[in-house]
């Protein structure tokens, strides 16, 4: 689980890098070779609140069609995500209200509907359905089961809220991006000085570069 939360971070940084990365190399745009009134006009002002109202349209509005992919493609992939571990928990969630010993009385589960919410859960994990066992063999499976299952229900909701606030922290660097590319269009920083990785012991860092 551990591991699986540290992937989700990983993607999430990694995507939050490209979106900066590549508004470092908007910089390098020549605005002459466009049209001289779009920049007569052009206000960063306005890329922000493009950005904020549609995902990538202020970068459309600045006229970075290369960072389209990066912006859905960032998005796209942590809204599904957050998505699919919302199915999760809600799954480990009703599982766990049908196992628990403590939600059965002497007439049955206090949540019979539940049911193929925990079937379901067992068929993922590769045990027989509640029906293929006797009363006893089932009662005594959701005693065993009713804590590990509680475990990875927290463990689904706290990845899918993790999930919804790295969603929020790469839509704000997408309209930041928009709004700070729209500042420096027309910033011409040179074939001289140059943004590169760097591999280290500790990872990969960015820098920029200047060369005489």
């Amino acid at each position: 689980m551990r591991r699986r939360l540290r992937t989700i971070r990983l993607t999430a940084a990694v995507s939050a890098m490209c979106v900066l990365l590549a508004g470092t190399a908007a910089a390098q745009i020549d605005p002459a070779s466009d049209d001289a009134s779009h920049w007569d006009d052009h206000s960063p002002r306005g890329a922000l609140w493009r950005a904020a109202a549609v995902p990538g349209w202020g970068q459309a509005y600045n006229r970075q069609y290369y960072k389209l992919p990066v912006v859905y493609g960032g998005l796209a992939g942590l809204v599904y995500l957050a998505v699919t571990r919302h199915q999760l928990y809600h799954l480990y969630r009703e599982a766990y209200w049908y196992a628990d010993p403590r939600l059965w009385t002497a007439d049955g589960p206090l949540y019979p509907e539940f049911q193929s919410s925990y079937n379901d859960f067992l068929t993922r994990i590769g045990r027989p359905p509640e029906h293929e066992m006797t009363d006893a063999e089932a009662a005594e499976q959701r005693q065993r089961i009713a804590g590990p299952l509680r475990t990875s229900r927290d463990a689904a909701r706290r990845n899918r809220d993790l999930l919804i606030i790295g969603t929020g922290i790469f839509y704000t660097l997408t309209i930041l991006d928009a709004y700070v590319s729209a500042h420096i269009l027309d910033f011409d920083l040179g074939d001289d000085l140059a943004l590169n990785l760097r591999p280290s012991p500790i990872g990969v860092h960015a820098g920029l570069t200047w060369q005489f």
